[in-house]
């Protein structure tokens, strides 16, 4: 009879080897620096099945938020976490301040973090965030809170020339965050007096070939507003037009389903005529069919007064393009398209009149 053999080397069974296996992927993805072949003769295990398995959990860390790899890049990692964060405040701020973050704007600065980066030996580590506030700030503050609750006029001499100093502190405090608010505001206004400077300039306006005279850079700007205009314009009339045919055909969907239900009803009372039996009383009333007999409400929908948001954008881009209005917003009012005769009850005097 031959001897029992291992499943591999020290194991003898494949419960203990996947065990040992296990132990071994831990430990080599915790200790990064060691060489796969350790852990494997160490633990006694496949060398290539290990390597293979480390480079899978390696690739599953990377991954997106599904579990997937992304189809169409992103999937290898060029920036660390932090520079990732400090590029999503620089967009909001560049959003705050009314200039959108492009996409050269974001390539630039992604070239410009990898570039310090590789200029260092080392990879970059996280620096140490200053504190939000600085040390004199949060002693100042801290005294205010101590005072709170407490009576000046029974202060001792050294609490009193403590609080007269916080009231400075903080009063210098306030002044110099008032300056601060009002400069953080000019730029805010310069920056986007600059974007209306670069919308308007030549360089923008005109591209290549000699300097264009003034008359030539209004003559295409006035170009330029009209074509947006007239492109404004076709979007508001094309969803005023999706709006009324959507209405038309719900009321059309509603009408094809009223009508089933009345040839069912139908079926019923023909059975129950049949068999001398008495329906139900709602079987009794036919289904109004919104398409072809609706309501005024539902009737208006299918017009351009049903729809007052498109038909408010679709009249104000009319007068801008026409040239009738300048910045301003036009009001109208849906009139009433029901006639006055017919809608009012005529009283007539049933009794004769009296005798004189």
């Amino acid at each position: 009879m031959s001897p029992v053999t291992n499943y591999f080397k020290i194991h003898a069974t494949k419960s203990d080897y996947d065990k040992a296996f296990g132990e071994a992927q831990a430990w080599a993805i915790e200790n990064p620096d060691e060489l796969p072949s350790f852990a494997a003769r160490i633990y006694f295990v496949k060398e290539d099945a290990l390597r293979q398995s480390i480079s899978r959990s390696k690739r599953k860390k990377d991954r997106n938020p599904q579990g997937l790899q992304n189809q169409h890049g992103g999937n290898n990692k060029i920036l660390t976490k932090w520079q990732e964060e400090a590029i999503r405040q620089y967009c909001y701020q560049q959003w705050e301040a009314g200039m959108g973050a492009t996409y050269d704007m974001d390539l630039g600065t992604i070239t410009y973090l990898r570039q310090e980066v590789e200029n260092e030996d080392e990879q970059l580590e996280l620096p140490n965030l200053p504190p939000s506030r600085p040390h004199h700030l949060w002693n100042t503050a801290a005294a205010i809170q101590s005072f709170i609750g407490r009576d000046p006029t029974l202060f001792s001499n050294d609490s009193k020339e403590l609080f007269r100093r916080t009231m400075s502190n903080t009063a210098v405090e306030l002044h110099k965050a008032h300056l601060t608010t009002i400069e953080h505001a000019t730029l805010q206004e310069k920056i986007k007096a600059e974007g209306t400077r670069k919308k308007i300039s030549r360089q923008s306006i005109h591209k290549g070939g000699s300097s264009a005279t003034v008359g030539d850079l209004r003559e295409k700007i006035r170009i330029r507003d009209e074509s947006e205009k007239s492109e404004s314009l076709k979007k508001a009339r094309r969803a005023l037009k999706l709006a009324i045919r959507r209405s038309t055909e719900a009321l059309r969907v509603a009408g094809v389903q009223a009508r089933r239900e009345n040839r069912e009803r139908k079926k019923t009372l023909d059975f129950c005529m049949a068999n001398d039996t008495f329906p139900a009383p709602e079987d009794l009333i036919l289904i109004r069919e919104p398409d072809k007999n609706p309501t005024p409400l539902e009737a208006v929908s299918k017009t351009p007064e049903g729809h007052p948001k498109y038909l408010h954008a679709v009249l104000q881009l009319e007068k801008e393009f026409n040239g009738e209005l300048d910045g301003e917003e036009i009001l109208f009012r849906i009139g009433n398209t029901h006639k006055e005769e017919g809608l009012g009850v005529k009283y007539i005097e049933s009794s004769p009149p009296p005798k004189v």
